[in-house]
C-alpha cells in the first residue's frame, strides 16, 4: 500500500543519485521500514526495487556481517 507520504520508485531513484544519499532500513514495531535519506519513506516494494537495481550496492555498515541496513548508488 502506498501512503501519501511515501516516495514512488522514480522519485526515490532520482534522490538516490545524489551524493551521500542512502536507502536505510529501520525497524518499527519489529517490522522493517525503509527510508531514502534525505528524502522520505518508501514502501517495501519500492525498497526491494531499489535494492535489486544494478547500480545500487550495500553500504556494508550493518551490525551483523552480510545483513546490510543501508544501500547507495555506487
Amino acid at each position: 500500500m502506498l501512503l501519501a507520504s511515501e516516495l514512488k520508485f522514480n522519485k526515490a531513484m532520482d534522490l538516490m543519485r545524489r551524493p551521500q544519499t542512502r536507502l536505510i532500513q529501520t525497524n518499527v514495531s519489529n517490522k522493517p521500514t525503509y527510508y531514502v535519506v534525505p528524502g522520505g519513506r518508501v514502501s517495501d516494494d519500492v525498497a526491494k526495487q531499489i535494492i535489486i537495481h544494478p547500480r545500487v550496492r550495500a553500504a556494508g555498515d550493518a551490525m551483523w556481517p552480510g545483513l546490510s541496513q543501508t544501500w547507495q548508488i555506487g
